[in-house]
């Protein structure tokens, strides 16, 4: 089902209309992994995208900052972001993120995924490590 100047969800895959692009994302993940947060989704559908934003909000905040821009590769497609950022010194020992996916139209409209929440817990040595390993990359 798709509708053209609004956004239509249904259940199992998520048409997104806008004016000038359409995506239908199938699925939408965020999982937490050894020392990250992996992000993945899926998508069918893609016309007249320019770009994808992955965007996170931390635990009782409701603003989302941008974490990285990914090129659309054309349906089918899978994408995926690693988030590392929470190996940060400052992060609490257990944290609650929010995930979205920003859809940028060649128009320059603008359209949002449905929201993923990750509950994230690092122990001492696992930050202890995380931060060792990032001062060698």
């Amino acid at each position: 089902m798709e509708r053209w100047g609004w956004v239509a969800v249904l259940l199992g895959s998520i048409p997104i209309a806008l004016w000038s692009a359409t995506v239908v994302i199938d699925s939408f993940t965020a999982r937490p992994q050894s020392g990250s947060i992996l992000l993945e989704w899926r998508v069918s559908r893609e016309e007249g995208v320019a770009r994808y934003e992955v965007e996170r909000a931390s635990a009782g905040s409701s603003e989302f900052r941008r974490l990285s821009s990914l090129a659309p590769k054309g349906a089918p497609a899978t994408y995926t972001y690693e988030d590392r950022d929470v190996l940060r010194p400052s992060a609490p020992e257990q944290s609650v993120y929010t995930y979205r996916i920003k859809i940028v139209g060649k128009d320059g409209s603008i359209s949002y995924s449905q929201t993923v929440t990750v509950a994230y817990n690092v122990s001492g040595v696992r930050r202890t490590w995380g931060m060792i390993k990032e001062m060698f990359r």
